[in-house]
């Protein structure tokens, strides 16, 4: 049942490889964020208890100065 998460995800070495990568404060390529974005997009999709639905962009208001 389990599955190794180091073999998911764009890129060179994985979802762990990326994951080590940003902790080390170095950036992602696009298409690698764009991965891990469509990855997240589907685990929280089948996470029953997230409810959230918003288009993108989500864009923030600024209050007024």
């Amino acid at each position: 049942m389990e599955e190794s998460v180091g073999s998911r995800g764009g890129g060179g070495g994985g979802l762990d490889a990326q994951i080590e990568q940003l902790m080390e404060c170095r950036p992602l390529s696009e298409p690698e964020v764009k991965t891990l974005c469509e990855k997240a997009k589907e685990i929280l999709m089948e996470e029953s208890n997230v409810q959230v639905r918003w288009s993108s962009p989500a864009i923030m208001p600024c209050p007024a100065v």
